[in-house]
């Protein structure tokens, strides 16, 4: 059993590499395990903009369990999800055709958009036109990849690891999130830099960065222990929830 773990960006993928024991394959761009040997993980970009690399790495490694792992944003400041909670997805919906696509099991649906979304205003405005509860930016366009190989439509299957990144409620310290990206590839007096001059003072700072560390570790621990799950269970257990086949059948709304 081969198993295929996706993040968007490297920021997700960070914590996940220094938990858990991986070298890297240079040929075909990806981190393999040294716990499981049969474990791979790897980016694909910001709405799947590694697109190529992506289709490659398929190709070789023709993963039997594919894992999107990542950050979602929280649509709706009354939903009781907090920071870190992980969201079990039912439905996944690509936002610019509003195709969906059922999976479970779970009680919530995620949209894919095209760029980040954290201003309330917006965020409301897509949860009354899709009904949707959080959002990302690769989950639909992995389906949709995976589902266009045959091989993949017998006995693969798609399983979404989506923890909440961010609340409406927090979306002014997230019009500054960009200043902390890729933090753990800044040096001592970059990061000191980048304290001092945030834009909402250092408490803010602090806040911000916080609120990303409780975020990402969460996603950490999930990712791992479903890893776990998975290899002692020898196949993807039931109960671990936002399971997705790809050659599902898509209805448009």
């Amino acid at each position: 059993m081969i198993v295929l773990l996706l993040t968007g960006i490297k920021e997700e993928l960070q914590p996940i590499i220094e938990k858990h024991p991986f070298k890297y394959e240079k040929d075909i761009h990806v981190y393999h395990s040294i716990k499981y040997p049969t474990f791979y993980a790897t980016t694909t970009g910001p709405g799947l903009q590694e697109k190529k690399k992506i289709k490659k790495v398929l190709e070789n490694l023709l993963p039997d369990v594919i894992i999107n792992a990542g950050l979602v944003g929280l649509l709706d400041k009354r939903d009781k999800l907090q920071i870190g909670d992980r969201v079990k997805i039912n439905t996944v919906i690509k936002y610019n055709n509003m195709i969906q696509f059922a999976g479970g099991p779970g009680r919530y649906t995620l949209v894919t958009v095209d760029k980040p979304v954290f201003d309330p205003i917006e965020k409301m405005d897509l949860k009354y036109m899709t009904n949707a509860h959080v959002c990302d930016m690769e989950a639909a366009r992995i389906i949709e990849l995976v589902g266009s190989y045959e091989i993949f439509k017998k006995d693969s299957f798609i399983v979404f690891i989506k923890v909440v990144g961010d609340r409406p409620d927090n979306a002014y310290l997230f019009e500054y999130e960009y200043l902390i990206r890729r933090w753990e590839q800044k040096n001592f007096y970059e990061k000191l830099i980048t304290a001092v001059q945030f834009p909402l003072g250092i408490k803010k700072f602090y806040q911000l960065l916080t609120i990303k560390k409780k975020a990402l570790n969460s996603l950490r621990n999930y990712t791992l222990e479903i890893v776990d799950k998975i290899y002692q269970f020898r196949g993807v257990p039931h109960n671990v929830g936002s399971i997705f086949i790809p050659h599902e059948e898509v209805n448009i709304l």
